[in-house]
């Protein structure tokens, strides 16, 4: 497969570092300029290897360098360097560039879930030109980009089988080589596989199931159009079917990971680096749960909970303004809501149904213990 022009150029850089006083922002865009420069400040005596990445960047790519700098996650700023932030991007402009499906992938999306050097919490690896490599012979005769994820993931599947693992999350190659991996890292291996060859792709989990312990994680791709889901490393004859279709379409709630800012009414969480998407609508009937203090003003978190493991895990939190309410979208089915802070609150049962919205309104108190028993219905 033939290599643009720009890819070969960026493959032949080797670019001195540039002092301080060199460095010119205005070649950033300029939506990126304030966090580009943010980046720069927190990153600290790893600046230099910001600095030297964009420096070496051309023109015609300083949108995606931008765009990957002012979005680094805070726990990379102090390690990233400019040669890992190089191949990041150079692979994955190959993969834009080579495969038959890149150009048909909106920028948007390629920016937020393609280019992305990590997906979660993994550790940060050269995983890029190891799938590529492995990979694009395998998609060589896939007819579009359905075809291809499924390839991505039968080729997965032959590699990986699932075992539980360390808490802290291996990296993809590394779930790769050892053969192995929890249901969180074979989603990253898969999702990191499937940006390697072109094809967007984001984790996706609910943080608790209601009608059963543990909660779960998977991975969803763009694919010709809309995005849909797929049980990582377990081989399918289609997309949109896993073991989990059924339980989740009575998910308490399901939430899609989005790196950088994303503009969006679907938003559940939005950092300054990252996006956390309420998925829940895509998988169950999902409801809206209304939930408004009264009493003395004063900013409080709200939380709805399911029963897992023995205890009430919460599935959503939101802060209150003063006076204020927060809507939560969730699943079908009862629900305990609560809401306070350190010195005052509320806890109440709350049925959520389908087609209506459920308002819990209680005045804030000194706590006092639950008495009795609670009985808890999962959704339908």
């Amino acid at each position: 497969m033939l290599i643009s022009h720009t890819i070969a150029m960026l493959l032949m850089l080797t670019v001195p570092h540039r002092g301080e006083d060199e460095i010119d922002l205005a070649r950033v865009p300029e939506v990126y300029r304030e966090r580009v420069a943010e980046s720069w400040r927190l990153a600290g005596k790893q600046r230099g290897e910001l600095e030297e990445f964009l420096a070496g960047v051309e023109d015609s790519l300083m949108e995606e360098a931008s765009f990957l700098v002012a979005n680094l996650p805070y726990r990379d700023l102090g390690v990233a360097q400019a040669a890992m932030l190089r191949e990041n991007l150079i692979w994955a402009v190959k993969a834009r560039e080579s495969m038959p499906w890149g150009h048909a992938v909106p920028d948007e999306l390629f920016l937020h879930y393609v280019l992305p050097h990590r997906v979660s919490q993994e550790r940060w690896q050269s995983w890029r030109p190891f799938f590529y490599e492995r990979l694009a012979g395998v998609l060589s005769e896939c007819g579009g980009m359905t075809e291809a994820a499924l390839a991505v993931n039968r080729w997965l599947d032959d590699q990986i089988d699932f075992v539980s693992t360390e808490r802290r999350d291996q990296g993809p190659v590394t779930t790769v080589r050892r053969g192995i991996g929890r249901c969180e890292e074979m989603t990253i291996a898969f999702i990191a596989a499937s940006r390697a060859v072109g094809i967007p792709a984001r984790q996706c989990w609910t943080p608790w199931w209601s009608l059963a312990d543990n909660n779960h994680a998977w991975a969803e791709v763009w694919a010709d159009g809309a995005w849909h889901y797929v049980g990582a490393g377990e081989a399918s004859e289609q997309l949109d079917r896993a073991w989990f279709s059924e339980p989740a379409r009575h998910a308490a709630a399901v939430y899609s990971l989005c790196f950088g800012r994303w503009a969006g009414r679907d938003v559940y969480k939005a950092g300054e680096r990252f996006s956390i998407i309420n998925s829940t609508a895509v998988y169950a009937v999902s409801c809206t749960l209304l939930v408004r203090p009264l009493g003395e003003p004063g900013a409080v978190t709200a939380a709805v909970s399911v029963f897992n493991y023995g205890v009430f895990r919460p599935i959503a939190e939101q802060e209150i303004a003063p006076g204020g309410d927060v809507r939560f979208v969730v699943g079908a089915g009862t629900y305990l809501v609560m809401a306070g802070d350190d010195s005052r609150g509320f806890w109440r049962l709350a049925e959520v149904r389908p087609d209506s919205v459920t308002t819990v309104t209680e005045f804030l108190a000194p706590p006092a213990v639950p008495a009795g028993f609670l009985w808890l219905r999962g959704g339908r």
